[in-house]
């Protein structure tokens, strides 16, 4: 039932809340990455003109498993929802949609992964439509990083990146989280 789909939010913020930073419109890009410099390094990796970013504090809450009452008064999912435009109340939920993709950035790591998984669950649940229209995209986050003359490397192991250099002989930096990558790396993945 479609009723049954949305929830309406209820939720305002004792202080103002930053959502996004510059006016981005229906094709434009909505980065949702976990930590505050996560937010940092990829607000300035990112391309003001047509890019956002939204930092998520933690894990989300899992609206899988949550009552609608626990979902409605989350400020984290308020926050996500205000920042996209999204307005369950509305009669047409969508139609003020500030984006085209929505894009998870989180770390390369076990609890970036479940950020992602929490994420998946939050949009399935309250806007599938974003699936079927193809606007939902994942960072594949690299572990490493390798800088050899001039070039820069990412992959997901060090071999893999042995053999895009062509050596061993190379240092490899493992990347924990996007804090540890320099803004203009970023913008290459």
């Amino acid at each position: 039932d479609s009723n049954e789909i949305f929830a309406v939010l209820e939720y305002e913020p004792d202080e103002p809340v930053p959502v996004f930073d510059g006016t981005c419109h229906e094709n434009h890009n909505y980065v949702l990455g976990n930590g505050c410099v996560v937010h940092n390094t990829a607000k300035l990796a990112r391309d003001k003109n047509y890019q956002a970013t939204f930092s998520l504090k933690g894990k989300p809450l899992n609206v899988m498993e949550a009552t609608k009452d626990k979902v409605n008064s989350n400020k984290e999912i308020a926050g996500i929802f205000a920042g996209i435009g999204l307005d369950l109340s509305a009669e047409d939920p969508l139609s003020k949609i500030r984006f085209g993709k929505f894009i998870y950035l989180t770390d390369p790591d076990v609890d970036g992964r479940h950020i992602n998984t929490l994420l998946f669950g939050l949009f399935d649940k309250y806007t599938p439509q974003f699936y079927k229209e193809g606007m939902i995209y994942i960072v594949v986050s690299p572990e490493y990083l390798c800088k050899y003359k001039g070039k820069v490397y990412f992959g997901s192991n060090k071999d893999e990146i042995y053999k895009q250099v062509g050596t061993t002989k190379v240092d490899i930096r493992h990347i924990k989280g996007w804090g540890e990558i320099e803004p203009e790396d970023m913008r290459e993945i």
